[in-house]
């Protein structure tokens, strides 16, 4: 099954270095431009639901404009402040001057702590 992607916005709408809130279906999304590539989240932060794009864009990480959650835009990973998740990140893309975005399967965050170090096996004796 191919994923269903819906035009939300102009590419030529979305300058570099910003962000607009999106609706598609029920859900909000971040659509952010970094230069020539571009990034979908949750639009909402995960401590109090303020829109993301009312705050400011410092590098690859969108700051909440209430308590300063930062999200990274490219892996939604929380990276610090007080939000209590990770944001959901999709698939987007540019189609006939349009960007489009797919809502279908969220892709996963990445890991926000690195995975503990392998433990060597322990035999338990009776």
């Amino acid at each position: 099954m191919q994923d269903a992607f819906f035009p939300v916005l102009p590419f030529a709408d979305l300058a570099d270095r910003s962000a607009q809130t999106v609706q598609v279906g029920r859900k909000k999304i971040a659509i952010v431009r970094v230069g020539e590539k571009l990034h979908a989240v949750d639009a909402l932060c995960t401590h109090m639901g303020v829109p993301l794009t009312q705050g400011e864009l410092q590098g690859e990480e969108l700051v909440c404009p209430w308590h300063a959650a930062r999200f990274c835009v490219v892996t939604g990973a929380k990276k610090s402040g007080p939000g209590f998740c990770d944001l959901d990140t999709y698939q987007v893309r540019v189609r006939d001057g349009w960007i489009e975005v797919s809502i279908d399967k969220p892709k996963p965050a990445g890991p926000t702590v690195p995975p503990p170090a392998e433990q060597p096996a322990v035999r338990v004796t009776a």
